[in-house]
């Protein structure tokens, strides 16, 4: 029952339609948190483009963010940048996010190539 969930889950994954090669979307983020200092991070996360995004804000809610984005296990890399007031929220996404989708689509494969040779 096990192996027969995880190749259809394989198979499920395999199906859906693969970003375009300079989409760097991350949807497939589970926020904790929409609050008003989240929600502009959720929307640029989900955009394609790879620019980063700047939010001007007080410590205690670049914090927020930043422990959000931690609990969401999102790849985003976070710094703040000390030049004027309040200081500013810099957030990247990977360059190398397409890259890194293809590799694990191609592992995917791999995985249902291997299960369906093992099939009796």
């Amino acid at each position: 029952a096990l192996r027969a969930a995880v190749v259809e889950a394989l198979r499920q994954a395999l199906a859906l339609l693969e970003p375009a090669a300079d989409d760097h979307s991350l949807g497939d983020i589970e926020w904790t948190c929409r609050c008003t200092d989240c929600r502009p991070v959720i929307d640029w996360a989900a955009s394609s483009g790879l620019r980063p995004l700047t939010l001007p804000m007080a410590e205690a809610r670049r914090d927020h963010v930043q422990a959000q984005l931690k609990a969401a296990a999102a790849p985003i890399c976070a710094e703040t940048v000390k030049r004027g007031s309040p200081y500013k929220l810099l957030l990247n996404k990977p360059d190398d996010l397409p890259a890194r989708r293809r590799a694990l689509r191609q592992a995917w494969a791999d995985d249902l190539a291997a299960l369906d040779a093992l099939e009796p």
